[in-house]
Order: structure tokens, then C-alpha cells, then sequence
């Protein structure tokens, strides 16, 4: 196949009408190529069309017609080529190439407009290094995608940001953002199987700096996953603030592939979840209260049937139907948290027993078999101390009740601890302010390491 490619790059770097009508059957001799790579992950041969795409693209810019196939241009300036493949032997060191000017950029002016490597060749070539593991590849071939995400962000001449563009603009800006944004997909989901964390956010970064939109909840995902395995939950949760920040406009989150609404509301449960899996529940619990205060998530919380109407608190009732695994874990403990900070000052508790309604897995993909309910009973024996014990609701298998005794010795239990760390507290306060803490330090410093006195530090041995 690539002996057929080199034939035809031969004949169109001519002249005539031969070369004129090779010329118009690149494009989609190109991306057949280019797929076959995709699909079966050979990164070589993808780097190999690629290459050839470029010097080809760069002899019809200096219109020399005598270069051999697979050779830079001759002279001053195509001596300058750069092929995606020899970029790669240079030391990165996590950094992009400067510069992609001439190489495979497809010129505006005929010849080279049909020839030049467009973006969806790249998302190919993208495509073809994630399976195969190649994130140099992915990292370089970034760089090269990054003018057409600028031009997706660029604003006619009186508006000068995507954000004040008029309607008709930044309609068609969003939608060559859409054609565009599939690339960084594989280029993430790469670094993330790599574990390349510092590329992942760079990558991340710049995408959004040079389009000026958020990037596809796929991406973000796999930045999420990468992040909370690192146990970096709080970057997780500063990432996601800083995606949620790009564009709140509903066309831009439509150029991810997704309505406005939706696209907050699943980059709020891909954080949760990968939180979740990695163990940083804290943060997970942060992201769920902060979904539920934009209205994207459910409050878990209902007013039980059959409540008090004497303003003393009743029974709790958590329903959480139709939440994933990794959302219901993060409901119940903001829920029983909230009880905490609400009811629990007073280390007591009036209130009822906490119903906990999980459902009876009919949506489930064994139906009938429970799902949430296990997992809830495991979070509440092992994650709460004292354990929560729960008990089933005689004739309903989708609800289970934490009785009224284990919340209260919960909520006195964390009164005490929340009392002696206020009291630890106040007295490494008190230590500084008075300077003891430093005389002790320095009471210590001295018993370890006595000062030696002037005739040992000249060398001779103290003796009777």
C-alpha cells in the first residue's frame, strides 16, 4: 500500500492535468490508509503515510518537482522539513515541538490545499498510537492538531472571543470544534493507560487554552482516573472546577457531544466515580454536595412519611433510586454528615430511625438482584465507627433501616473526637504562644548532640 501511495504522490507532484487529477484523489487514498492504521493500531505504517503526506505537502509549497519520495525538499528552505517520524528521535522531555509551519499544515492555495494532513488524518493517526501504547506519538501529533483548534476558536473581526462572536459565528465555530475535539480522546485515554500524569494535564491544558471550550467528557474522564489513582483527589477537584469554568455557553458543551445540562451533570459523576474507586471518598463527597447545590445530582434526602409536626427531628428517610454505586456511597455520607453538623452538637440524638431506600435492582443487570443494597451495608459497618448496623424492612427487600440507638452512639462518638481535637488543638495554640513548644525543641537539640568543648574541638581527648 505504500508503494501505491509513493506511486501516486509521484504523479501528483507534477504538472497537467494527470497530476491535477492524482491530486484529487489523495484526500481519500489518505484517510483509507490512515484508517486501516486506526483500526489495527500499526503506528508505524500511520507515521510512514503521514511522512510521506508531509514531504509531498512541502514540494508542492516550494513547487520543486524533482525531489525522489521519502526526501525533504532541496534548498534553503526545504532543507528545513521536519517528518513527524525524525521529530520523534529528539528528547521531548514532556514538552510539545515548537513549531509545525510547512511540514503538514495544508497550504490555502492550490496545489497543496487537498494535500495537507487535515484534522481528522490526525485523529486517525491519534487513534492508531493509543493502541498502540505510543504516547511520543500522541504528544507530538498534538501539536500539530493544535491550529485547527484554534481556528476553532478564533472570533470574526468584531468580536474577539468565541463568547461575544454573534449567534451564526459561534454557531460555526462550535461545530468545527466538534470535528476537532474527538482527537484528544485516544491522546488521554493513552497517557492515562501509561500513566503519564504530567503529559495528561498538560495536554488537557492546552487543549482548552487553544480552543477556548471544554474538552469531551472522555478526556476529562480519563484525566479524573489518572489523577485519583495518584491519590491527587484535591487536583481532581480543581480540575474539574477549571473544565466547568472554560464555557458555560450550551453550544460550547454541544461541541463535546452533549447538551449543556448533561455534560456538567456526567463530568460531575466521572469525578465521583473515579474518586470513589481510589478510595478519596472525602473528595468525592465534595463533588456530590457541589453537583447537588447546581441542581445536576439529587439531594438524597425526603421528608419520611408520617414525620413529627412538633419541630422535634423525626425519622430520616435517603432515597436513592436510580444513583450508581459510587454516587449512593458519596449520598449517604454527606446525608448522615449533614445530620451530624445539623443534630449532633449535642452529642444526642431524638430523632428516628434512618431509612435507607436502595431499591430492588429491577434495573439492575441480573434483575432482582440488589445491587446498591450491599454495598450500602458494607460502607456502613466498615467506613463508620461505631459500625452502623441495619436491619431489613419486613416485606420490602429494596430499603434497609439503621436504627435510632446506632445513629445516636455514632453522633456521640464523633462529638468526643470532635471535642478532643479542638482541645489538641487549643494547646499546640497555647504552646506556641508562650514558647514552650520552641524550649522544649531546643531542651532536646541539646540532650542529643552536647556541645563539645573548645579542647575536643581541637582535636585532643579530655581526660581526669
Amino acid at each position: 500500500a505504500l508503494g501505491l501511495l509513493d506511486d501516486v504522490h509521484a504523479e501528483a507532484g507534477g504538472t497537467g492535468t494527470a497530476a491535477h487529477e492524482a491530486r484529487s484523489e489523495l484526500r481519500r487514498l489518505h484517510r483509507a490508509l490512515l484508517s486501516v492504521c486506526a483500526r489495527t493500531g500499526d503506528v508505524t505504517s500511520a507515521l510512514a503515510v503521514a511522512d510521506r503526506v508531509g514531504v509531498l505537502t512541502r514540494k508542492l509549497e516550494l513547487g520543486q518537482e524533482g525531489c525522489a519520495e521519502g526526501e525533504p525538499p532541496d534548498g534553503p528552505e526545504g532543507g528545513d522539513a521536519i517528518t513527524l517520524s525524525s521529530a520523534l528521535l529528539a528528547d521531548i522531555d514532556g514538552h510539545y515541538r515548537t513549531s509545525s509551519e510547512g511540514v503538514y499544515a495544508a497550504s490555502p492555495e492550490p496545489p497543496c490545499a487537498a494535500v495537507g494532513m487535515d484534522a481528522e488524518e490526525w485523529r486517525m493517526l491519534m487513534v492508531a498510537a493509543s493502541k498502540a501504547g505510543d504516547w511520543k506519538v500522541c504528544i507530538s501529533t498534538l501539536q500539530f492538531l493544535k491550529p485547527f483548534v484554534e481556528a476553532a476558536a478564533a472570533a470574526d473581526a468584531t468580536a474577539g472571543s468565541v463568547e461575544s462572536a454573534p449567534g451564526p459565528e459561534a454557531s460555526r465555530l462550535d461545530g468545527l470544534y466538534a470535528e476537532v475535539t474527538p482527537a484528544l480522546v485516544p491522546a488521554m485515554q493513552c497517557f492515562e493507560s501509561s500513566n503519564q500524569l504530567g503529559l495528561a494535564i498538560r495536554a488537557l491544558d492546552d487543549w482548552m487554552e487553544w480552543g477556548r471550550r471544554p474538552p469531551r467528557r472522555e478526556a476529562a474522564g480519563a484525566a479524573f482516573r489518572l489523577l485519583a489513582k495518584k491519590s491527587e483527589g484535591r487536583q481532581v477537584v480543581g480540575l474539574l472546577d477549571k473544565i466547568l469554568a472554560v464555557d458555560g455557553r450550551e453550544g460550547a458543551a454541544a461541541a463535546t457531544g452533549t447538551d449543556a445540562h448533561d455534560y456538567r451533570r456526567v463530568l460531575y459523576l466521572d469525578a465521583i466515580t473515579a474518586l470513589h474507586r481510589a478510595g478519596e471518598y472525602d473528595d468525592a463527597d465534595e463533588v456530590y454536595v457541589a453537583a447537588v447545590s447546581e441542581g445536576r445530582l439529587p439531594w438524597a434526602v425526603r421528608p419520611a412519611p408520617g414525620s413529627r409536626g412538633d419541630g422535634r427531628p423525626g425519622a430520616v428517610f435517603l432515597d436513592l433510586h436510580g444513583m450508581g454505586t459510587a454516587v449512593a456511597h458519596a449520598a449517604v455520607r454527606s446525608a448522615l454528615r449533614d445530620i451530624r453538623e445539623a443534630r449532633g452538637a449535642a452529642g444526642t440524638w431524638d430523632g428516628g430511625d434512618v431509612t435507607i431506600v436502595t431499591g430492588r435492582g429491577l434495573r439492575s443487570a441480573g434483575r432482582l438482584q440488589p445491587v446498591l443494597r450491599p454495598e450500602v451495608q458494607r460502607m456502613l459497618t466498615e467506613e463508620f465507627y461505631p459500625p452502623l448496623s441495619t436491619v431489613s424492612v419486613p416485606g420490602n427487600t429494596g430499603a434497609v433501616v439503621v436504627p435510632a440507638g446506632d445513629v445516636g452512639r455514632w453522633l456521640a462518638f464523633s462529638d468526643r473526637q470532635r471535642r478532643a481535637r479542638m482541645l489538641a488543638l487549643a494547646d499546640a495554640f497555647r504552646d506556641i504562644a508562650s514558647g514552650r513548644r520552641i524550649g522544649r525543641s531546643l531542651l532536646r537539640v541539646l540532650h542529643d548532640h552536647p556541645r563539645a568543648d573548645s579542647t575536643t574541638a581541637r582535636g585532643h581527648t579530655n581526660t581526669p
